[in-house]
Parts: C-alpha cells; structure tokens; sequence
C-alpha cells in the first residue's frame, strides 16, 4: 500500500505487540473495484450460502401428556446451541472471502452486542432450564419415596383392620 500520499483517507490501528498499523482504506477500495472488473463482475449481490445455518427442527407436545424424554433430548439440543457464534468460517474464492471479511469487520460492532447479549440470555435460559430438570428429577423421586411410604401406612392399616376384625 502506498501510504505517501497525506490526503488519502487512513485509519491508524494499533495491532498488539506491532505498534500501529495504517491502513490505506482509499487503496483497498480501489483494488477490490479493480478485481471486480478484471472478473467481470455485474455487481449482483454474493451469495452467502456456504455460511452454515442452524435448523429450526421444532418438536410439538401439542395436547400430549409431558414426556420426559423429549424435555431431555430438548434440554441436550439446549445445552449444546445456546452459544451463538458471532461469526462463521469464510469459504468460497479469495476475493469473495476478502470482501466478506472487510464487509464482516465494518458491520461487527453492530451485531457483535447483540449476539453477546443473546448468547447470555440463552446462557441464561439453558441454566434456568437445567435447574428445572434437577427439580424434576428431585420431585419424582420425593413421589416415589412418598409413594412406598404410603404402600407400607396401608399394609400397616390393612393388618391393624384384620386384628381388630378377629376379636
């Protein structure tokens, strides 16, 4: 890059443990123009198709008794995508790739905020719904205890009605 030129539109950046960086914005936009007429390009918007997209998969209880299974493969699916990552792995050409990352490094501080407070708020959420399940799995066994306790007061019961039957 040729920075000799004083009027040309610089941004100065410091990169840790090299000291600041300039970089010659004017000169960056002028190569990439230039390698989108050496390829010929229409100017027709790049896919972004190669950035992987989670699915949606959504399992409906509709009117079901609960399923305690599906709270636990949903609660795994949970624990596993809460983190939302704030960007992708760039694939496709060399050119392509660049412009995406300039594109990425121009729009970040805009949605960098958000994912990182959406990826608390899922943290959140995920952690919320672990705690649940513990109780769950703390009140089913409360219920089965209860359960044989309440078996045994009614053998006791049953043995008390015999005794006071026979005399």
């Amino acid at each position: 890059m040729n920075n000799s030129n004083p009027e040309k539109s610089e941004s100065v950046r410091k990169v840790e443990n090299e000291g600041p960086v300039k970089i010659d914005v004017e000169a960056i936009m002028k190569e990439i123009q230039a390698d989108i007429e050496k390829r010929k390009l229409d100017g027709t918007i790049l896919p972004f198709d190669d950035i992987p997209v989670m699915s949606a998969e959504v399992s409906v209880n509709d009117g079901e008794r609960f399923n305690y299974q599906e709270l636990l493969q949903n609660l795994n699916a949970a624990n596993q995508k809460w983190q939302i990552p704030v960007s992708y792995p760039l694939g496709g050409g060399r050119f392509s790739s660049f412009l995406r990352r300039v594109i990425r490094k121009c729009v970040r501080f805009t949605y960098a905020p958000i994912v990182s407070n959406q990826n608390e708020f899922n943290a959140t959420i995920v952690r919320y719904m672990n705690q649940v399940r513990h109780y769950l799995d703390e009140q089913t066994e409360r219920n089965k205890q209860l359960e044989e306790k309440l078996r045994r007061q009614e053998g006791i019961i049953r043995d008390l009605k015999k005794q006071i039957g026979e005399k």
